[in-house]
């Protein structure tokens, strides 16, 4: 029994598919290196915050977050000033969010450290930024107008 030349055509234009969505399949894969990276805050971080008042600072990230991410709130003396509780914020269908709660903080700079494990591929990532409470996060006090005072 032999095995016409359209059967073999067929099975080699199907092997060739075959190794061409393989080799597509693997190389679209390899390079891929995922890491969850701060994205925004709310609230907005890049202006000066009112920490007269309790409040939960929410980080965003650029991929979904495994429970394993962490965020907290240190002062300039690297003393943890949040109330413990940073965690992944499971409400958010998509995982890219991490909550801390703050208690009404005094005027000064402190720094948000927040550590990140991705969802898509476990890769870890750690960064930090800093926030102002009554000064913007560069040090820079406001106009007593924008704090409330100074008017009568």
């Amino acid at each position: 029994m032999s095995i016409s030349p359209r059967i073999v055509r067929r099975l080699a234009s199907a092997g060739v598919a075959l190794a061409l969505f393989a080799v597509l399949f693997v190389t679209g894969t390899s390079g891929v290196s995922a890491h969850a990276r701060y994205d925004h805050s709310d609230p907005d971080v890049s202006a000066s915050l009112d920490g007269s008042a309790p409040f939960v600072l929410r980080t965003y990230y650029t991929q979904e977050l495994m429970s394993a991410s962490t965020v907290k709130v240190v002062d300039l003396a690297g003393n943890q000033v949040d109330l413990g509780d940073g965690h992944v914020d499971l409400d958010d269908p998509d995982r890219k969010a991490m909550l801390v709660s703050l208690p009404a903080l005094p005027l000064g700079l402190y720094t948000v450290q927040w550590s990140t494990v991705s969802a898509d591929d476990g890769d870890a990532e750690t960064g930090a930024f800093v926030i102002g409470v009554g000064m913007g996060p560069t040090g820079s006090i406001p106009a007593e107008d924008s704090l409330g005072a100074g008017s009568s």
